[in-house]
């Protein structure tokens, strides 16, 4: 789960974390609105107060738009394995039609300088560009015995942190953590013995329940995802206690089936989980999460994307922050591990290594 990028020649991906970091190393512009309103006592003052509605939300879509960002492939680059293919990911007919003229316009003058360069290797740094985000509202999971609704946001792996916080704290009104309980392991479907099944559900719900916990996982229905779900779903729990715990999915955007059902600004989004295909490397997202960052690098069919951004969110949490306007305090991190292979391994020595 941690890290988890195809190995292609055609791509260039060394340091890649390094890569990324250093397109990270940038200002953001923090703000926040009040989402102030009016009682209704008469025809006039509902209205002043259905118009101040209206003008909170769209003071709150301005401030998402003028926030937040996403990451688009800027340059079509054909891979040496499959010239119809880029190294985002995309096929060649994915892109606008002008990136892949520029493309071919390169590819004659490299046969008529045959030395004046070498072959190019797609890259994040050099290839993507970052424009306002266009989605973001609304997931109304459909298909199980009760309606699950939650918040979501297309953002850029380097995102500022604080903004992030202000996202939550402002807009999604999530009450701060006292504890962060971040899982990691197997990405894909497995059993576990029943007894330790009962304690891993039993442990993680009562951390979550007593604690003020938020947790956060890759927020994708497979793997040791879909053992949180049950914990998160156990027979003791109640839909108004389900309500309470804070279950935050920061899952890569280039990785999830069908991506143009979400774009959108305020979108509500009617989602069939069961509706898709088992089959292909494209995820589908677990409906026991009440917020999700889909994080975006510019690339599809890849992870990683969202492993920069919840390493240095979580990073951030864990240190001494204003969260909540009581103050700075240390917010302490658990990393559960359930399965898992080497990039679990390398996730859970990057906590135990991390600077404090």
């Amino acid at each position: 789960m941690f890290a988890m990028l195809e190995d292609d020649p055609d791509v260039s991906y060394q340091d890649e974390d390094d890569e990324e970091t250093a397109l990270i190393d940038k200002a953001f512009k923090n703000s926040s609105d009040s989402l102030e309103g009016l009682p209704s006592v008469s025809a006039a003052v509902y209205n002043l107060t259905k118009n101040r509605a209206v003008s909170t939300t769209s003071l709150k879509q301005d401030w998402i738009e003028q926030t937040f960002q996403k990451r688009e492939c800027a340059k079509f680059i054909p891979t040496n394995r499959d010239p119809t293919k880029c190294g985002c990911g995309r096929l060649k007919e994915r892109h606008p039609e002008h990136l892949i003229a520029e493309r071919y316009e390169e590819k004659e003058e490299d046969q008529l300088q045959p030395h004046r360069r070498t072959s190019e290797k797609w890259s994040i740094r050099k290839h993507t560009v970052k424009s306002a985000t266009d989605a973001h509202g609304t997931i109304e999971f459909q298909g199980g015995p009760h309606p699950y609704k939650a918040q979501y946001l297309r953002l850029s792996f380097d995102t500022d942190p604080a903004d992030i916080m202000q996202l939550f704290e402002n807009m999604w009104q999530i009450t701060p953590p006292k504890l962060i309980i971040t899982v990691h392991g197997g990405i894909t479907n497995f059993d576990i013995q029943p007894k330790l099944a009962r304690v891993f559900r039993k442990g993680l719900l009562k951390a979550a329940r007593t604690t003020g916990a938020w947790i956060i996982t890759s927020g994708i229905n497979a793997g040791v995802v879909r053992h949180v779900a049950a914990a998160l779903d156990g027979q003791s729990t109640t839909p108004r206690a389900r309500s309470k715990i804070v279950c935050i999915g920061i899952t890569p955007w280039g990785m999830l089936k069908k991506t143009e059902d979400f774009i959108g600004m305020d979108k509500a989004v009617d989602y069939h989980p069961h509706s898709f295909s088992p089959k292909g490397k494209f995820a589908v997202l677990n409906n026991r999460h009440s917020y999700y960052l889909l994080v975006d690098n510019g690339s599809v069919g890849r992870y990683g994307a969202d492993i920069i951004l919840r390493k240095r969110l979580e990073a951030y949490i864990a240190q001494k922050q204003k969260l909540g306007g009581k103050g700075s305090r240390s917010v302490p991190v658990v990393c559960v591990v359930l399965e898992g292979g080497t990039c679990t391994i390398r996730a859970v020595l990057d906590y135990v290594t991390r600077t404090k």
